[in-house]
């Protein structure tokens, strides 16, 4: 039987199953092998066909996991679009939902029973196929019983690892596809059914249900955008749904909405939604207790269809919050000495509320003056809590002189009564200009044991902090940017810095304490006053970032017994010189990059060195130019002297058996460990359609010689035409075929450098040198340019036309090696060819999935070379 393509095996085995032919899939499959593309298949058995057609599949090879690709994607239009630059995969697992309309993909049936959907999890949960995880997701998102009640019995139960976790104030969510994303929307609309207004508020609370049961968690915490939904106006609306009959109990009770919605807003929608039993909830548990507030909310709900028992509810209220007079009773006066300030007066430069433990919280900050005490007491109550947003100088409904006021304040003391000092507190966004930068003093009492992370972000003006023994934990980016930050006082009880601590903050010098044993990534970031810094010897390791762009860091002791440096440790930073202790056995990537003026540099022999670790370090560049470290080579300097392309095709030796044929940009163009290649010429029949080993070249990251590939193409009067199998080398823009093939870069490069070093003596014999012809670029009205004499080569349009007719025969994938050397390390390729691009800039190409023809030749940062060579055949 002749061969047939791909695309045509898949479209032959979901005919099969569409007919629920279990015999014709077995029988594909023994014929054919492995299939392209299963997924797809495997879907439709799951929605149409049952539990013999799933095992059936599966057993013969089906998946539901397919790398997807441009090509790929329109080959078998097996992706969404996310947007103008973004497609996912499509989850065919999802296909085993009722609730999936895959009305628009034209694949139409009977969808199986309940039953037979429940055999199909338990195959899929045998068989260890897709993520079950994921298929718990879709069981909640498409309201699922028979499949998500399966799942739980199989001991599918939790999604932490996989899917929605929603804690710390934030719904962290991965998208169907294991890839992180923190997405507000996917739980409003997966999840919450916010803004769909068909979907039931019963299958809603089933939802919400499900979802609780399969989180670690036990509350559910809200976004402020997930209670106040902003219209096309950019007007924040408040989700009336929430307070419904069927949602408001669970909401109540489960999230943390009474917190993040005002309570006016919920007070109307309960009205709106004429839920007696939730306002009594409300009433009792004083929303409003002040007889203006009872009558303003009673006269609203007068003018509704509301039922009896709720206006009962209002009459009731406002019957008991009805004010009675009392008499003044001697001793009722306070001495000078023993009164203090009246919650009355408090409430006028304060604002602050009861929880639930009978301590207050202060919510906003009304007062005027600039340095400010928090009381630790109001009246009779213990403060314990400050809300985010107290001093926040853009709150809404502020006054022109409260927003004022708050950015004046000068210092600020937080009494030992409270605890923790929330995230943000004084903390803003990054181009926000409304800031504290007036803020220069932060006093934090005996008792404080916590401080947030962004507490005091972007404060300016911020000089010093005083911090008691009682604090043991300060959050990330607590200090981030307040560039006028001189003394910070770490008591011991803190024993970690988190990520990004002072990232961008104006120290001078600091002297990390002893006490301090963890450490974040990028401390010390962006630190460009920084001029000196002590490390605590007890410390391990340099986290990744640690000074990244600290300009005027010019010298540091590492301590002698670390053992590693993280990625981008140093980079950018002001260092002359460094030794690296003989402990340390990694370096991560571009650790040292662009360390503009590092000119010495000591490092352990065995130190495994990360790419790209000494890129852009020009003072450490030899007379030629290369950066050169640790017999690695790291790029050719950017600035001061750039080497002409034609030096940098000539091999550098830069060990006994590690050669760098130097690239036009950062990275090599040919690395390789010399070897022993006594090779006598192509082996096997070199008939066309046939592959035969010829040369030798690295193909793996190791930069080991292994013997090549080859495809013969054509066979005729003694010679024979051979295309590598895999693309060899990979290009950078500099690279590039300029104008025509006869003048190119990468002409000379074959015919010379990948000539000399991929064969031998007696197989440069066997090559014959040939005079090609280069046609035109009809598409873009180019010539092709003279006629060449090449040993190596790049075949033309014409050629591959004439060798290659079909899109399956052209198809090319990189080496380990030429893909690692990528400029850009893109998943998909293009494999040159010499015919010229447009206006004389790059040549055409072939797509790596053999499908498309380029012809602009503007293909920068994904552009391989695919060698080819006529040979002696005899």
């Amino acid at each position: 039987m002749a061969k047939i393509s791909e695309q045509k095996k898949v479209e032959l085995m979901e005919e099969a199953v569409l007919r629920n032919d279990i015999e014709g899939v077995k029988a594909l499959f023994a014929e054919h092998g492995t299939f392209e593309f299963t997924a797809r298949a495997l879907g439709l058995a799951l929605r149409f066909c049952g539990a013999d057609m799933t095992k059936a599949l599966i057993e013969g090879g089906a998946t539901l996991e397919y790398e997807l690709s441009p090509a790929f994607k329109r080959k078998y239009a097996c992706a969404v679009a996310v947007n103008n630059f973004t497609d996912i995969p499509v989850n065919y697992s999802s296909w085993i939902f009722p609730g999936k309309d895959i009305s628009d993909t034209g694949f139409t049936g009977n969808i199986v029973s309940d039953e037979e959907r429940k055999k199909e999890a338990r195959i899929l949960h045998e068989k260890g196929i897709g993520n079950l995880q994921m298929l718990l997701y879709n069981a909640i998102y498409y309201d699922d019983d028979a499949v998500y009640e399966k799942l739980r019995e199989l001991g599918v139960n939790r999604l932490s690892d996989y899917g929605v976790k929603i804690a710390g104030g934030k719904a962290a969510m991965k998208d169907l596809f294991d890839t992180e994303r923190y997405d507000r929307r996917a739980f409003q609309y997966h999840v919450l059914g916010v803004n769909n207004k068909a979907m039931p508020e019963e299958a809603t609370l089933r939802k919400l249900k499900h979802y609780l049961e399969c989180m670690d968690e036990e509350k559910i915490l809200l976004f402020p955008a997930d209670v106040y939904i902003t219209d096309w106006m950019d007007k924040k609306h408040f989700v009336t749904r929430y307070c419904s009959e069927t949602l408001f109990d669970f909401m109540v009770n489960n999230t943390n909405l009474a917190e993040r919605a005002k309570k006016w807003d919920m007070l109307y929608a309960l009205v709106d939604k004429n839920n007696a039993s939730g306002l009594q909830y409300a009433l009792s548990e004083k929303w409003i207790s002040k007889p203006k507030d009872i009558e303003t909310l009673l006269a609203y709900a007068q003018g509704k269809d509301v039922k009896p028992e709720l206006m009962a509810a209002l009459l009731d209220k406002q019957h008991s919050a009805a004010p009675v007079k009392a008499k003044k009773k001697a001793g009722d006066e306070f001495t000078l000495e023993t009164k203090q300030p009246s919650a009355a007066e408090m409430k006028k430069i304060w604002g602050f509320k009861k929880q639930e433990d009978g301590t207050l919280i202060i919510t906003s900050y009304k007062g005027t003056a600039t340095e400010v005490v928090i009381p630790s007491t109001i009246g009779k109550d213990t403060v314990t809590a400050i809300d985010p947003d107290a001093f926040r100088v853009n709150a809404p409904r502020l006054t022109r002189e409260q927003t004022a006021s708050r950015k004046a304040i000068v210092s600020v003391e937080v009494p030992g009564t409270v605890k923790a000092i929330p995230g943000y507190m004084f903390g803003r966004e990054a181009y926000s200009e409304n800031g504290h930068d007036a803020l220069k003093k932060v006093i934090l009492d005996e008792g404080v044991e916590a401080i947030g992370e962004y507490a005091f972000a972007y404060c300016k003006g911020l000089e010093t902090v005083d911090m008691p023994g009682s604090v043991t934990s300060i959050g990330s980016s607590a200090f981030k940017s307040c560039v006028g930050l001189k003394d910070v006082r770490i008591p011991r009880s803190v024993t970690a810095f988190p990520d990004a601590l002072f990232y961008g903050s104006g120290l001078k010098e600091y002297a990390i304490p002893a006490h301090i044993k963890e450490f974040g990534g990028g401390i010390f970031s962006g630190c460009e006053l920084l001029e000196e810094i002590t490390l605590p010897e007890t410390m391990m390791a340099i986290p990744d970032g640690m000074f990244l762009n600290c300009l005027k860091l010019e010298a540091i002791d590492l301590p002698a017994d670390i053992t590693e440096i993280g990625r981008d440790a140093f980079r950018g930073s002001g260092l002359k010189e460094i030794r690296v202790p003989g402990t340390v056995k990694k370096i991560g990537g571009g650790a040292f990059s662009d360390c503009k003026n590092l000119e010495s540099i000591h490092l352990p022999d065995d130190a495994e060195i990360g790419q790209y670790a000494f890129a852009g370090c020009n003072h450490l560049a030899d007379e030629d130019g290369q950066i050169i470290v640790g017999s690695r080579f790291y790029g050719v300097v950017r600035e001061g002297w750039v080497l002409e392309p034609e030096e940098e095709l000539k091999p550098v030796r830069i060990s006994p058996d590690v050669v760098v044929d130097a690239a036009l940009d950062q990275l090599p163009a040919i690395v390789y460990r010399a070897c022993v290649n006594d090779g006598d010429g192509p082996q096997g029949d070199l008939q066309p359609g046939n592959t035969v080993r010829f040369g030798m070249f690295p193909q793996k990251m190791d930069f080991d010689m292994e013997p090549l590939e080859w495809h013969v193409l054509a066979a005729e009067n003694g010679k024979a035409l051979l295309l590598s199998e895999k693309a060899l080398i990979s290009i950078s823009d500099r690279m590039k075929q300029k104008d025509v093939w006869a003048g190119s870069y990468v002409r000379e490069l074959l015919n010379n450098g990948f000539y000399d070093m991929a064969f031998s003596e007696k197989e440069k014999e066997k090559i014959i040198t040939v005079m090609n012809k280069t046609g035109d670029n009809k598409a873009q009205k180019v010539k092709g340019g003279p006629d060449t004499q090449d040993r190596i080569f790049l075949l033309s349009l014409e050629e591959v036309e004439q060798y290659l007719p079909d899109p399956d025969s052209r198809k090319c994938s990189p080496t380990d090696y030429a893909h690692y050397q990528h400029p850009t390390r893109r998943d998909y390729g293009y494999w040159q060819l010499r015919t010229p691009g447009k206006d004389g800039w790059g040549s055409m190409a072939i797509s790596q999935d053999g499908n498309d023809s380029a012809s602009t030749g503007n293909h920068t940062g994904y552009s391989y070379l695919r060698p080819a060579v006529w040979v002696k055949a005899g």
